[in-house]
């Protein structure tokens, strides 16, 4: 019997490890070498503070904006991002005690991340975990 990975910790491990690894790639560091500065690490931390705010402010899911805030550029090397992103969180919350039947709302809001351009008078989105 497995016993499956507290969800959180799993989300910060792997958006911790790509941020490093994207850092490590455009500074050209070798592994054992500091990063000066790691802008990813930055950013999604930022990520998730905003999506802990929007929560507080709208009363959107914690468990789904939380998640997605963590993975959302956990594939932010590769093309097209947003999808690889979504394909991988998928991969990752299955390995955790994250509920399933929230995982496609996490996926759907990492997935329409990238490249999304609004007019001034859209309606919002929905869900609104998506915005």
């Amino acid at each position: 019997m497995s016993t499956l990975r507290p969800w959180l910790d799993c989300c910060r491990e792997e958006a911790s490890a790509q941020a490093e690894a994207e850092a490590r790639s455009l500074w050209r560091l070798p592994p054992e070498a500091v990063i000066p500065f790691n802008h990813r690490w930055e950013h999604v931390q930022d990520v998730v503070s905003l999506a802990r705010w929007l929560v507080r402010q709208t009363g959107a899911d914690t468990l789904t904006l939380e998640a997605a805030a963590w993975l959302h550029d956990v594939r932010k090397m590769e093309p097209r991002h947003a999808i690889a992103g979504a394909n991988a969180a998928r991969q990752i919350l299955a390995k955790t005690d994250f509920p399933p039947a929230r995982t496609d709302a996490v996926c759907d809001a990492i997935r329409k991340h990238e490249g999304m351009f609004r007019p001034p008078n859209a309606s919002p989105l929905e869900p609104l975990e998506a915005a």
